[in-house]
């Protein structure tokens, strides 16, 4: 059991399915040599805050956007290409694009469900203690400014 400070921040957990598949499909025409294409996600499972100032997006592993989404400050997922070459499966070791997105839409992302902060950043040594406690103190400062 974690001994976390508790916080009333909520995160709403994303779906980036429309994301994946929109950058799939320009991926797959950009390179019609690489057969059964699937792209992936750095980062894990991604949330989003919302409050007055906008939609703070933050990953499960706390690493959070200091700036909300926006054009000035798009929220960056990098992806990465999974595809078969020569009849066995091939994965990209570098990111094969950044997708740029500057407002969380139904185009982009579904919510799936709605956590506690606390539950949502994972539990694995300090560095996610430390992540949760960064980024329960940032949000609850832009939380706090909306009630």
């Amino acid at each position: 059991m974690s001994d976390r400070i508790a916080t009333d921040v909520e995160v709403q957990v994303l779906d980036l399915t429309p994301t994946i598949n929109g950058a799939s499909a320009w991926y797959t025409e950009k390179h019609p040599d690489k057969k059964n294409v699937a792209l992936t996600l750095s980062g894990g499972t991604w949330g989003l805050v919302e409050t007055t100032e906008g939609q703070f997006v933050l990953c499960d592993e706390g690493v959070i956007y200091e700036h909300p989404a926006s054009k000035e400050h798009p929220f960056e997922v990098e992806m990465y290409a999974e595809y078969e070459e020569d009849g066995k499966r091939a994965m990209e070791l570098v990111p094969c694009m950044v997708v740029k997105i500057t407002s969380i839409e139904e185009e982009d992302a579904t919510v799936t469900s709605t956590k506690n902060l606390q539950e949502f950043i994972r539990t694995f040594g300090s560095r996610l203690e430390a992540n949760y406690n960064i980024c329960r103190k940032f949000l609850e400062e832009k939380v706090l400014e909306t009630a």
